[in-house]
C-alpha cells in the first residue's frame, strides 16, 4: 500500500512544477512589455519636448508664425544620445530670414547634428526647402538689388507682372517669366504693354529694353551648399524651393 500511495504521488506533483514555471514566464513577459512600453512612452515624451523646444527657438530667430517641427525615426533617445537626427520636418505659415518675409515654408533636412547643451544645430546630410515669395518681398528684393527699382509686382492668371511708367507718364506692364539659374532668380520677358497695347520688345522706348534684359535677383543669406533649383509662380508670388547637400544650417542661424 505504502508502495503504491509513493509511486501515485509523485506524477501528481510534476504538473504543478509545469504550473509554476509557466506562471513564471508570463509574469516575466509581462514585466519585459511594461518595461517597454514604458521606455516608449518615455522615448516619445522625451521626442515631444525636444520637438517643441527646437521649434519655438526656430520660432523666436526667424519670427516664425505656427512652426511645427517632427523628428523621425524610432527610438529618439538613441538619436539624441548620438547628438544626429535621422530625419527633420519643418512647416512654418510664414517666417522672415534676412530680413525678408517668406510664407508657407516646408522644410525637409536628414542627417542633422543637434547640440543639447548649445541647442544648435550643424551641417545637415541634406536640406530640402520650399516656400513662397510674396510679392512684397520681391518687390524688396529688387528695389536692393535692381538699378531700376521702380517696379510694382502682382500676379494675374498664372503669371508674374511688373508694372512701371516711362517719359510721359505710361504704364507698362511687364510679363515676368521668373526661373532658377546658377542659384538665383533669372527673369525672362514675356510679354510688354505699354497703354494697354502690347508692344514687342525690339519696339520699345529706348533704354527701356535694356533695363527688362538679363535680370538676376539673389536669394541673400543661403548658406553654402544651398542653392535655389526651381520657381513657380503662385497666386501670392513666386513658390521657390532651394536643395542642398552637406548644409551648415548653423550658418544659415547665424
Amino acid at each position: 500500500m505504502s508502495i503504491l500511495d509513493g509511486a501515485s504521488s509523485r506524477p501528481a506533483s510534476q504538473p504543478r512544477r509545469r504550473h509554476g514555471r509557466g506562471r513564471g514566464l508570463v509574469v516575466a513577459i509581462v514585466a519585459l512589455l511594461l518595461l517597454v512600453g514604458i521606455a516608449v512612452v518615455v522615448d516619445r515624451v522625451v521626442n515631444d519636448r525636444v520637438e517643441a523646444g527646437v521649434a519655438e527657438n526656430l520660432a523666436a530667430s526667424y519670427a516664425g508664425e505656427d512652426v511645427d517641427l517632427t523628428i523621425g525615426g524610432f527610438p529618439f533617445l538613441t538619436q539624441l544620445a548620438s547628438g544626429t537626427f535621422r530625419d527633420v520636418e519643418l512647416t512654418a505659415a510664414s517666417a522672415v530670414y534676412e530680413g525678408y518675409t517668406l510664407t508657407d515654408l516646408d522644410a525637409r533636412a536628414t542627417d542633422l547634428p543637434y547640440d543639447v547643451a548649445t541647442q544648435v544645430l550643424g551641417r545637415a546630410g541634406t536640406v530640402s526647402a520650399t516656400a513662397t515669395i510674396p510679392t512684397a518681398t520681391l518687390e524688396s528684393l529688387a528695389a536692393t538689388q535692381l538699378a531700376d527699382a521702380d517696379l510694382t509686382l502682382t500676379t494675374r492668371d498664372g503669371a508674374l507682372v511688373a508694372g512701371t511708367e516711362v517719359l510721359g507718364g505710361l504704364t507698362v506692364d511687364i510679363g515676368l517669366l521668373p526661373r532658377a539659374a546658377d542659384g538665383q532668380i533669372a527673369v525672362d520677358i514675356g510679354t510688354v504693354s505699354i497703354a494697354g497695347f502690347e508692344v514687342p520688345l525690339d519696339q520699345l522706348p529706348a533704354g527701356l529694353a535694356d533695363r527688362l534684359t538679363d535680370i538676376r535677383i539673389d536669394l541673400p543669406g543661403l548658406p553654402a551648399g544651398l542653392g535655389l533649383t526651381s520657381l513657380e509662380v503662385v497666386e501670392t508670388g513666386v513658390r521657390a524651393t532651394v536643395e542642398g547637400v552637406d548644409v551648415d544650417l548653423a550658418e544659415a542661424a547665424a
